[in-house]
Formats: C-alpha cells, sequence, structure tokens
C-alpha cells in the first residue's frame, strides 16, 4: 500500500486532524476492506508513548507503548480519518493489509510521521491580549475626548 494524507479540521478539538488515504486504491478495489488496518503509535507532548487503540498495547511493536488514545476506533478500509483525541504529540502512521493466504501482512511502503497540537508559546498569548486591551483603552480614551470637545462648540 501506498499511504498519502491530508489535512483535516478536528472533531473534538482545536488541533489538526488528518485524512489518510491509499494512492494506488485501485489496486485494492476488491479485497475484503476489513483486512486493511490502519495502525497509530507515538509520543504526546506529556512525553507519554501512546498506541492508537487498547488492542494495540499486546502486539509486539507496541511495546513502548504504555496508553491508548481510544479503547476502540474504526481504522479498516483504503481511508482512515486520524484524530489525536487532544493529545499533542508526534505519530507515525501506516497501514498493513493481511491476506487471508499469506500468513505475514504487507506493510505500507513507508510509514507517514505528522505532528499535532499548538506550537504557540503562551507568553505570546498573554502579550497579544495586554496589547489588545492597551489598543481599546486607547480607543475609547480618544472617542471620549473628542465627543466632549464637540460638546463645548454648542
Amino acid at each position: 500500500p501506498e499511504v498519502g494524507y491530508r489535512l483535516a479540521s478536528s472533531i473534538n478539538s482545536m488541533h489538526d486532524a488528518f485524512d489518510f488515504y491509499l494512492n494506488n486504491a485501485s489496486d485494492y478495489k476488491y479485497i475484503d476492506k476489513s483486512r486493511l488496518k490502519w495502525y497509530v503509535k507515538g509520543i504526546g507532548k506529556d512525553e507519554t508513548t501512546y498506541a492508537l487503540v487498547e488492542e494495540d498495547l499486546s502486539k509486539i511493536n507496541f511495546s513502548e507503548c504504555t496508553n491508548a488514545l481510544y479503547p476502540t476506533y474504526e481504522r479498516t478500509g483504503t481511508t482512515f480519518y486520524f484524530n489525536d483525541n487532544e493529545k499533542a504529540g508526534k505519530w507515525d502512521v501506516w497501514c498493513e493489509y493481511q491476506s487471508v493466504k499469506d500468513p505475514l501482512p504487507v506493510t505500507s511502503d513507508f510509514v507517514v510521521t505528522v505532528e499535532t497540537g499548538t506550537n504557540i508559546d503562551l507568553s505570546l498569548i498573554i502579550i497579544l491580549i495586554c496589547v489588545a486591551v492597551v489598543v481599546a483603552i486607547t480607543i475609547v480614551i480618544i472617542v471620549a475626548a473628542v465627543k466632549s470637545k464637540k460638546e463645548k462648540v454648542w
């Protein structure tokens, strides 16, 4: 499988979400879509290692994962919507096709690494709020001064 992705809006948070798909979906047109499964593994900003679902925590290649993002998650088919469940971090996403006849799964051509969450510094937000307050106060003072001068003319 050849994996592609695009940015999507998140359903439940301010973080980015991603739509993953197969670039060569036509090669998998006639397969049992439930045999094509997507996997996610990554490190959150809180330094915790996550797997996508609890089922994956027992697998060998997820041995370093301590938590799951979701108890269960719909992750089969030629497309996959990934939402980080408000756990910002860096995520590796890939898919595997497990044929009924072949005991070894076919893994996607490469692992896609995406990052979710906000990179805005808290001090920047505080500075922007302070600037907005100062500008608002200045505008109120100017409007009050101009209005009072007009009243004196009459």
